[in-house]
């Protein structure tokens, strides 16, 4: 089984951390994708890619450290 790089971050911890980063279309459009995972509608892969096609890798990468630390 695959193990992450680095510790996991909840999706929670995330969410502030990009939403900072994106102007007000695009958070609108990550809260909706969370709301969407929350809801079951998708799933943590699906919204893993959803949110690096949103955000970009290296955003996302750069959030993820900024929370491991």
């Amino acid at each position: 089984m695959h193990q992450p790089a680095g510790k996991q971050v909840p999706f929670a911890q995330l969410l502030p951390v990009l939403e900072a980063q994106l102007d007000k279309d695009q958070a609108m459009q990550l809260e909706g994708l969370y709301i969407r995972l929350k809801s079951n509608v998708i799933n943590k892969e699906e919204f893993v890619w959803y949110t690096r096609q949103l955000v970009g890798d290296h955003m996302l990468k750069m959030a993820l450290q900024q929370r491991q630390v």
